[in-house]
């Protein structure tokens, strides 16, 4: 058949010939724009449509994940609400950053609340993205498909522990001080001590804790560590939906990855199961983080004098996660 195409088109006129080689380009970019347009309706369905839809029974229980990963994105939900809060009675300067703490836990409505639940949830947040890479290692779900997902992973935990450490000195009182201090001297002391050198100028901007220092951090706390803290999550997210969330050893072989063929009945609806099951966890999580204030059992956000260079207190002692 293809040889008496041929050899008809040979015999048509030039003009027809010109018109049907037109008609051949057009019907093949047609057949390719097809093909794209049908991969991108794909990737969009299995972005869109999987997390609404359903997702494995065993994937979704709580002693699998513990929830972890939707806790540590809430944790960091509640930093980016009172930490906005707090920013519009904060100047980062050494002469006002003090007094403007001060003001906020003495005069301003609900300050002392919104300062305590920003650092109660800055600890948590890190203590639960520990954990929760804990939990992936453990249960072997960096494993292939899922390389990429642990690497963003990780970079999210390194961005949380520099989050947390550069909104340390932001009070700029004698702990936050010399807590960035011994902090910055940890860098320093990086091999070779030229390269500790470097570190120590590119985290202080100065020799020493100073006005550079103050402003860095504070750009680092609320603009740069925040956007790539966001841009990297969505990657993150994109991939676990695009690949699925693991399946406990019990429920497939050493070496398999069975997440995505799991059948209709052994799945379970995200809307309304999964998703009234997160929000009445994320509830009680609020509901905890505020009793531990509200009773006092969380001692709060210290403040204690402002900043002195020249008088080193004798509990001085890097940040705990450290």
């Amino acid at each position: 058949l293809s040889m008496i195409a041929c050899a008809i088109a040979s015999r048509l006129p030039a003009a027809a010939r010109s018109r049907l080689n037109s008609l051949r380009v057009a019907a093949s970019l047609a057949r390719r724009s097809a093909v794209a347009t049908w991969s991108l309706k794909r990737e969009v369905k299995l972005l869109i449509s999987t997390p609404t839809t359903n997702r494995p029974e065993a994937a979704t229980k709580f002693t699998h994940t513990f929830r972890l990963g939707l806790l540590s994105t809430y944790l960091f939900f509640v930093e980016v609400i009172t930490g906005l809060l707090l920013m519009i009675f904060y100047a980062p300067t050494p002469e006002r950053a003090y007094g403007d703490i001060f003001a906020i836990i003495s005069r301003v409505p609900f300050g002392q609340l919104m300062r305590d639940l920003h650092r109660l949830a800055a600890e948590a947040m890190v203590i639960v993205v520990v954990l929760h890479m804990l939990r992936t290692f453990l249960t072997g779900s960096y494993k292939k498909p899922r390389r990429f997902t642990w690497v963003t992973g990780v970079v999210l935990l390194l961005a949380t522990l520099l989050l947390s450490f550069s909104g340390y000195l932001l009070p700029y009182d004698q702990l936050a001080y010399w807590a960035v201090t011994i902090g910055a001297s940890m860098a320093d002391k990086a091999p070779p001590a030229a390269l500790g050198n470097i570190l120590k100028l590119l985290l202080l901007g100065a020799p020493s804790v100073g006005a550079d220092t103050l402003l860095r951090f504070y750009l680092l706390h609320v603009l740069f560590l925040p956007l790539v803290v966001i841009f990297v999550f969505f990657v993150h997210y994109y991939k676990v939906v695009k690949v699925g969330i693991s399946l406990p050893a019990s429920e497939e072989a050493e070496g398999q990855d069975t997440a995505r063929r799991v059948p209709v009945e052994r799945r379970r609806s995200y809307l309304p199961d999964i998703f009234t099951d997160e929000v009445a966890f994320l509830a009680i999580v609020t509901v905890v983080l505020l009793a531990l204030i509200w009773l006092q059992i969380y001692p709060g956000a210290p403040l204690e004098q402002h900043a002195d260079p020249l008088n080193t207190p004798s509990h001085t002692q890097a940040p705990w996660y450290f």
